[in-house]
């Protein structure tokens, strides 16, 4: 499991929460933001690479997408999956916050 590790302060100032069903068949183009972006399915399977790693988040799992880096869809969507998405920032150098395969935090 990856874990996200943010220090803080300075919080995430959170821009946008939404909930989204989509029809079947839709791929996303490729795309890169400058925020976080928290995906929690709901119903559905995604199919979603970023930066080359590829991701399959299912019913009841989370995801969250890194600030600068390309993402993508990469299966058409089967169903009409259901999600709610979190758009959250950090006013921080990128040094403050890493992605890891632990969690130094217990």
């Amino acid at each position: 499991m990856l874990v996200l590790e943010l220090q803080v302060p300075p919080f995430p100032q959170l821009a946008t929460i939404g909930h989204t069903v989509w029809k079947p068949g839709i791929v996303h183009a490729k795309r890169r933001f400058g925020v976080f972006d928290m995906i929690i399915y709901a119903k559905g399977t995604l199919y979603m690479e970023e930066n080359g790693v590829e991701y399959e988040v299912e019913q009841e799992m989370l995801l969250v997408l890194e600030p600068g880096k390309y993402i993508t869809d990469t299966v058409p969507q089967k169903m009409r999956p259901r999600y709610i998405g979190f758009i959250f920032s950090i006013r921080c150098p990128r040094s403050w916050w890493r992605r890891t395969t632990g969690s130094s935090l217990c």
